[in-house]
C-alpha cells in the first residue's frame, strides 16, 4: 500500500490513531458531492450569476452599436473563463467530497478533511457546547457544532468545513452529511450522555491536588481586539484606496492642471461602418476612419459613452482632447465628467488622438463652400514624434 499519503496510514479510516479501549464506532460518513456543490458552494447561484454578466456585457455592446457577430466575438472570452472558473470549482469539490469523511464514536466527532493538506481534527462530546442541523431538499444536512468557551480550532486549516462568518468562535461544520436525520438521533444521544457527565463532574468538590494535576490550555484565546482593529484597518484602506482611484478618474481631480492645448470634437457612426470626425466649433469634418481601422479609438471611445448611457445622456455633447503642461494627452467627456489619460497606452495610441490636437492651432473652415471633400489628415514622422499635417483633397472633376 502506498505510503505517500497520510490517509493511508491511518489504523482506522477517517480515525489518526487507534481507538482506546472502551471507545466503540457508532457512525461513519463522507460529504455528498452534490449538497457540496449547491449547498456549500453556490454552483447555481455563481452560473446565474456569470449568466446574468454575460447577457448584461453583450446588450451593452448592442447598444454601443457594435455588430451582432463583434458583440459575440466579445462575450465569448468572457464565456470561456466563466465556464473555467465553474470547471475549476467543480473538481475542487469532487476531490473534496473524495477526501472528506466524518466519523461519530462513543466518545468524540472526528472531521477528516482536507485536498492539498490533509487534517484530522478530533471534538470531544464534553467540549462540544451545542449543534445545530441544517436539512436540505435532498436529505443531505450540514452539522454546526459550537466547541466551549476557549477552545482552539484553525479556521484557515479546517476550511471549507467551519461556518465562515465565525473567525473568533469557529465553528466546525459537517457539510453535505447524507441521511442527516438518522446521523442527528445518534450525536443527540450523546452529547445529552456527555452534558450529563459534565454536570456530575461540576459537582464534586476538587481538591487542590486534583486542580494541580489538571492539564493547562496548550493555546490561548484569539486576541480579538487587535484583530478586530487590523481588519477594521484593511477595511478602511480598501475603501480609501478605491475612493482615490474613483475619484482621480473625473475632470475636476485635477483642478490646478495647465492645458496647453484642446479642441472639441464629435465622432459620427455612418451606416457604413466608417467614423466621421468633426470639429465642434465649425462643423468642419476633418477625418475619416474607414471601417476596420481606428481599434484603439473605437474602443476608447466606446468606454465613455458608456458612461454616458449611465447618466441618461447621448451624443449632444462633443469630447474634449486636451494636452497638459507636463505633456499629458487626455480625452475628456465633459457630460460623464470622466477622463483617460492616453499617455498610459503608450505613444502610439496616445497619437489616435493626439493628431487632433493640432487642430486647436489651425482656423478649419467649414465644407461645402469650396466643394472640396472631408480634410484627411496625414501624419509623417520625425523622430519620436508624430506632426500632423490638414490638408484639402481637391476634387478631381
Amino acid at each position: 500500500m502506498s505510503t505517500i499519503l497520510e490517509h493511508n496510514r491511518e489504523p482506522e479510516p477517517g480515525i489518526p490513531e487507534a481507538m482506546p479501549e472502551g471507545e466503540r464506532l457508532l457512525w461513519q460518513g463522507g460529504a455528498s458531492f452534490q449538497s457540496l456543490l449547491n449547498g456549500s458552494f453556490h454552483f447555481r447561484k455563481l452560473s446565474l450569476y456569470f449568466g446574468i454578466a454575460l447577457l448584461v456585457q453583450f446588450v451593452l455592446k448592442l447598444r454601443a452599436g457594435v455588430e451582432v457577430s463583434e458583440a459575440i466575438a466579445g462575450t465569448a472570452g468572457f464565456l470561456v473563463l466563466s465556464l473555467f472558473a465553474l470547471g475549476v470549482l467543480s473538481l475542487y469539490t469532487w476531490l473534496l467530497s473524495r477526501a472528506t469523511l466524518y466519523t461519530l464514536t462513543s466518545k468524540r466527532v472526528v472531521i477528516r478533511t482536507g485536498v492539498a493538506l490533509p487534517i484530522s481534527v478530533n471534538l470531544p462530546y464534553r467540549r462540544i457546547q451545542s449543534a445545530d442541523l441544517r436539512v436540505r431538499a435532498d436529505g443531505t444536512g450540514d452539522f454546526a457544532l459550537l466547541p466551549e468557551a476557549g477552545s482552539r480550532v484553525s479556521w484557515l486549516l479546517l476550511w471549507p468545513m467551519i461556518n465562515p462568518w465565525r473567525v473568533f468562535r469557529v465553528r466546525p461544520v459537517l457539510r453535505g452529511v447524507e441521511n442527516a436525520e438518522s446521523v442527528a438521533e445518534i450525536l443527540a444521544e450523546q452529547l445529552a450522555g456527555a452534558a450529563v457527565k459534565n454536570e456530575v463532574v461540576r459537582e464534586q468538590p476538587r481538591t487542590p491536588a486534583a486542580r494541580s494535576n489538571e492539564p493547562r490550555a496548550r493555546w490561548r484565546p484569539y486576541p480579538t481586539i487587535p484583530l478586530a482593529a487590523m481588519t477594521a484597518l484593511v477595511v478602511i484602506a480598501l475603501v480609501g484606496v478605491a475612493w482615490n482611484v474613483t475619484e482621480d478618474t473625473r475632470v475636476d481631480a485635477l483642478p490646478d492642471r495647465v492645458l496647453t492645448a484642446e479642441i472639441e470634437l464629435y465622432f459620427e457612426d455612418q451606416e457604413d461602418g466608417s467614423v466621421l470626425v468633426r470639429e465642434a466649433r465649425t462643423g468642419a469634418v476633418v477625418d475619416t476612419l474607414d471601417p476596420g481601422t481606428g481599434g484603439f479609438l473605437r474602443a476608447t471611445l466606446r468606454t465613455l459613452v458608456r458612461a454616458r448611457g449611465t447618466v441618461g445622456a447621448g451624443a449632444e455633447e462633443p469630447f474634449a482632447i486636451a494636452q497638459t503642461e507636463d505633456g499629458r494627452i487626455l480625452l475628456i467627456d465633459p457630460v460623464s465628467k470622466r477622463e483617460i489619460d492616453l499617455k498610459a497606452f503608450g505613444p502610439t495610441n496616445a497619437q489616435a488622438f493626439g493628431r487632433y490636437l493640432r487642430l486647436a492651432e489651425r482656423s478649419a473652415t467649414p465644407l461645402g463652400d469650396s466643394g472640396s471633400g472631408p480634410k484627411p489628415i496625414e501624419e509623417a514622422a520625425v523622430g519620436d514624434e508624430t506632426q500632423v499635417a490638414l490638408t484639402r483633397k481637391e476634387s478631381t472633376q
